[in-house]
């Protein structure tokens, strides 16, 4: 890959929509022994996901060993390198290789139960991470009014466990590189790197779309629900939380009409959706519980994404550390109230 051959041409993102899936006739969708397992989709890249129903009427468990939620595995801006051709703005902010998925409503009379489980093999073991009501991990996309409002119990046997997503980051393959591609590679923002000190240090008013060509945006979640059936529990080692166990640098907003216009998807016409006015929320979840550290009601653990780490504060100033932002939270407990501990 030359370097200056860092932009995508011919992709298109995929579009699904419309959907609904009634009822999985079975009690366990994945195993121990493998990851990204989810109730809809184990993994998504990019693309844009809209209008989509899940009804579960009995009682169904999502389990693995990393990267497991009820409706996703995962939820992750995709890296599209293999399409490149040269430098051209226009092309360039064309590109969408982030997620979007919006209007997902996972419910029934049956409890969604999501588990990660520690892997063995031989004298080797891969602990157990990232696992989430709705998704395990979400990573550099945009996740707006979507829900799951028939939890039972999250519960992982090692880091990153919540309500709605066990982890959530910037681009998924510079944030957790070989434990989400299942390999040391090279990363499109290793191939462009020296190309990307020109851009971000000359004047260009391009500088964010690039950052989030190659991974360096944060997830937004808007307007997000995740609900227990009767009082549900999620536990886990570190970082556990009644809606997301860690997050670096996200947004959590209210998706109003008048806040999503002002997402760069929606603003620039990719993505088209007009939001439902409502608030992220924890809803009849009577337990989170850790056993080392980093539990919370709402965020287990919460913070800021340094955007000039991930490059290096020449190129982007250190100004460009993205901070969490919560705006308009609510969390409900159960009947019997909203017990937070670590053991």
């Amino acid at each position: 890959l030359k370097l200056d051959q860092i932009v995508p041409a011919g992709y298109v993102a995929p579009v699904i929509k419309d959907c609904t899936l009634n009822n999985v006739d079975q009690a366990t969708i994945g195993s121990e022994t493998t990851s990204f397992n989810g109730g809809f989709a184990g993994r998504i890249e990019g693309g844009i996901l809209q209008n989509i129903k899940v009804t579960q009427d009995t009682n169904l468990e999502v389990k693995g060993n990393r990267f497991v939620g009820g409706f996703a595995g995962s939820i992750a801006n995709t890296e599209v390198k293999g399409l490149l051709t040269k430098l051209d703005v226009d092309v360039m902010e064309a590109i969408f290789s982030q997620a979007a998925v919006t209007g997902v409503n996972v419910d029934g009379n049956g409890t969604i139960s999501v588990s990660s489980v520690n892997k063995t093999n031989g004298d080797e073991e891969t602990a157990a991470r990232y696992t989430g009501g709705f998704s395990g991990y979400i990573a550099s996309s945009y996740v707006i009014d979507c829900s799951i409002k028939n939890l039972g119990t999250v519960s992982s046997a090692g880091d990153y466990t919540g309500g709605f997503t066990g982890y959530t980051s910037p681009g998924a393959s510079i944030t957790l590189n070989e434990e989400y591609t299942g390999e040391t590679k090279v990363t499109l923002l290793d191939d462009v790197f020296g190309l990307l000190k020109k851009i971000l240090a000359g004047e260009h008013s391009e500088k964010q779309a690039l950052l989030s060509l190659v991974g360096i945006s944060p997830a937004y979640i808007y307007g997000c629900e995740a609900s227990g059936k009767t009082g549900a529990k999620i536990t886990g080692n570190n970082y556990v939380g009644g809606f997301a166990g860690r997050a670096d640098g996200t947004q959590f907003g209210t998706s109003s009409p008048k806040q999503l216009a002002e997402l760069d998807p929606i603003k620039d016409g990719k993505v088209s959706y007009t939001g439902k006015g409502a608030k992220c929320q924890v809803g009849n979840i009577s337990l989170v519980q850790g056993t080392e550290g980093y539990s919370g009601g709402f965020i287990g653990y919460a913070a800021p994404a340094s955007m000039a780490g991930i490059l290096d504060s020449t190129l982007v100033g250190v100004a460009n550390v993205v901070s969490v932002k919560i705006d308009g939270a609510v969390i409900q407990g159960s009947t019997d109230g909203l017990t937070v501990k670590n053991t």
